[in-house]
Formats: C-alpha cells, sequence, structure tokens
C-alpha cells in the first residue's frame, strides 16, 4: 500500500541585499534536494 503525503517549505529573505544576492533560489534548492531525498525518491 502505498502513502501519499503533501510537503511544504518556507523560505525568504531578510534584507534587500540577500534579495539582490539571490539567496531564496539557493534556499529553494537546498530544501528541494534535502525533501526529494529524503521523502521522495521520484524527484
Amino acid at each position: 500500500m502505498s502513502q501519499a503525503g503533501m510537503v511544504a517549505f518556507y523560505a525568504r529573505v531578510s534584507s534587500d541585499q540577500q534579495a539582490k544576492r539571490g539567496t531564496i533560489e539557493s534556499q529553494i534548492a537546498a530544501l528541494t534536494e534535502r525533501i526529494c531525498g529524503r521523502w521522495c525518491p521520484c524527484c
């Protein structure tokens, strides 16, 4: 039997400087890698 679930994550930048450096993209990439590697091997 398969168990399905939902995962949500939250990423944000704290300053204009972080926004300009594109840290939100690196946060999303790291979160996606972590989630897919641990809970969703199909990613």
